[in-house]
């Protein structure tokens, strides 16, 4: 998702984005309830691969299911998001296995890599994300600013730099050369 980064807009309203497969253990029980009560639109772009999600997203009011998309095609959806919302990545993974509680998660990086800040949970890698600056604890959360949003969109934009591809092939070339 990198180079897909659009300047946050006091004047727009702040929707939620889920990106990736959508399951059980991807997402907090009682997100669809944190939902309701926060009257934002989520939406959902990846693969919902249970039937409790597909219900709950079918039941929900401030849910939009809007596919699975090809890298391109997503880029150009959520640059039209964008256009009339400012978002925050859900990243509620639980920890079934190691590799979920010791790894960056993919959306996670993608988010940063948007200017996309994070609305998290206690999950170590996220949980540290989030304590440098580029989100939001879900566990929490109640409402934020125009400003305090505006600080974790910069803060992800600078958090992403070690991970950006220009950072990554240079650091991958100089193993070769040296």
């Amino acid at each position: 998702m990198e180079g897909n980064v659009t300047q946050p807009k006091e004047n727009l309203p702040f929707a939620y984005l889920y990106l990736g497969q959508l399951r059980e253990e991807k997402i907090a029980p009682d997100f669809f309830e944190f939902l309701e009560r926060q009257k934002r639109q989520l939406f959902v772009c990846g693969i919902i691969k249970d039937h409790y999600i597909t219900k709950k997203v079918e039941e929900s009011t401030f849910c939009t299911y809007l596919g699975n998309f090809e890298a391109m095609e997503l880029k150009t959806k959520l640059f039209e998001l964008r256009k009339d919302f400012n978002l925050l990545g859900v990243s509620l993974i639980q920890e079934p296995h190691k590799s979920y509680s010791e790894q960056n998660a993919n959306k996670d990086i993608d988010y940063m890599a948007m200017g996309i800040p994070i609305l998290g949970n206690q999950r170590k890698t996220t949980k540290e994300l989030i304590e440098s600056g580029c989100g939001f604890f879900y566990d929490d959360f109640e409402d934020f600013s125009f400003e305090q949003y505006k600080k974790a969109y910069d803060r992800c934009i600078e958090h992403y730099i070690p991970y950006s591809n220009e950072v990554f092939s240079q650091s991958f070339l100089s193993t070769f050369q040296s």
